[in-house]
């Protein structure tokens, strides 16, 4: 799967051999997770914060990043951010006959972004798993985020490990258990994300947002499963593997003919992190950071 991959120069040093910083970061807010240890990390909450609503840009983001990381003092540790989707831009890309290199695939997926959106590709920063044989999955996020992200980073002399949108975090997560019949979903806040999956390939990504109605009534998911089913010329599912903000007592729940699995079932990494920190809150940015350390 393609990651927004950002590698950073310079090598860390002094504890951030041993530590590194996790960030979950949305429009709305972050929390920051730090790791001690060498193979096998504890990670404790530093702090969830959030952004003042409705008036997010790249300067306060700029400045709410950098508070946090000089008031906690962890500077020059190491850092990897999870992303949410709110700022990514997925697109299946089939690649011409023509296709035979690197440069080629990229100039396909330029060409495809820029006819979906509407939006210069130059202002994007794209990466996928370059295929010229077949379909392959392709992420954007904004160069404009990166730059104030790597900005960051460079001002408080942290090495920036990575930089991976929430959909490819939780894909490489979790793809090796997803059944053959199943397909997956990601819940984050009030956003759905539903990956068509045949033959243990994504052939198109559904973003829908849902009300809390909608998500207690056991007839609205199956049916907007059928309905993408029925536009992508798929069989219905008989499974949905979801992860993510889901209903706290969902292990699992028949919906009529579909199965819905929680990948995640029986997890309590999250409210250990929470109940430790001082806001007990577990945020969807927490979730974010959380999915980064691998917990």
């Amino acid at each position: 799967m393609p990651d927004s991959h950002v590698p950073a120069s310079g090598s860390a040093s002094g504890p951030g051999l041993t530590s590194r910083l996790v960030i979950g970061l949305s429009e709305t807010g972050f929390a920051i997770l730090r790791g001690d240890g060498f193979w096998r990390k504890h990670y404790q909450v530093l702090g969830q914060f959030r952004l003042p609503e409705g008036s997010f840009n790249h300067e306060s983001l700029t400045l709410a990043l950098t508070a946090q990381i000089e008031q906690l003092g962890v500077q020059k540790l190491p850092l990897t951010l999870v992303l949410a989707d709110d700022w990514v831009r997925y697109f299946l890309v089939a690649p011409p006959k023509n296709l035979s290199s690197l440069t080629d695939c990229q100039a396909a997926a330029n060409l495809r972004f820029s006819s979906l959106y509407g939006d210069a590709a130059i202002d994007w920063h794209i990466d996928a798993i370059w295929d010229t044989r077949q379909p392959f999955l392709a992420c954007a996020v904004p160069q404009a985020l990166l730059s104030t992200i790597k900005q960051v980073a460079a001002a408080q002399k942290s090495a920036l490990l990575a930089i991976t949108p929430h959909f490819i975090t939780s894909w490489n997560r979790w793809a090796k258990q997803i059944k053959p019949e199943a397909w997956l979903a990601l819940v984050h806040g009030a956003r759905l994300t539903l990956a068509a999956i045949d033959q243990g390939r994504i052939c198109a990504l559904r973003h829908s947002h849902f009300s809390q109605a909608q998500w207690e009534d056991k007839t609205w998911l199956p049916e907007f499963c059928q309905r993408e089913a029925l536009r992508l010329g798929l069989s219905m599912p008989t499974q949905l593997q979801v992860c993510g903000n889901l209903p706290g007592n969902w292990a699992r729940e028949s919906m009529g003919s579909l199965d819905v699995l929680r990948l995640d079932a029986g997890q309590n990494h999250l409210q250990l992190l929470a109940e430790a920190s001082l806001e007990r809150i577990i945020s969807d940015e927490l979730r974010l950071a959380a999915l980064g350390a691998g917990l």
